[in-house]
């Protein structure tokens, strides 16, 4: 998966997946597919138009995703991308437990 958004589209779904800030041991499913992104974890899911270059769809633990967000406060619009050796926000890299290359957006989305 890969694409381009706005930081504070970013911020917006992590606060539509889990209010605040995620609970230790939370994972973060990003699905990218169709034009959208949508972050999804068991307290709840959201999801925004973006331009992708290319689909996938990784999981990551949230709290560690969100660390790293925050490390991006004067960066307007990350590159985010994902494969099977793990997500890249610009040049930070993190590992993912899972990764799914051809995504599909849940059901009603």
């Amino acid at each position: 998966m890969k694409l381009t958004i706005r930081r504070t589209e970013l911020e917006k779904l992590m606060k539509g997946t889990f209010g605040r800030v995620p609970r230790a041991g939370q994972i973060l499913t990003i699905t990218v597919a169709n034009g959208q992104i949508f972050f999804d974890s068991s307290d709840g899911g959201a999801g925004t138009l973006v331009e992708v270059q290319r689909r996938g769809e990784v999981q990551v633990p949230a709290l560690g995703f969100r660390r790293v967000l925050d490390t991006f406060k004067g960066t307007p619009t990350p590159e985010i991308e994902g494969s099977a050796d793990g997500l890249r926000l610009n040049s930070f890299r993190m590992p993912v437990s899972a990764w799914n290359p051809d995504a599909v957006l849940p059901e009603g989305i």
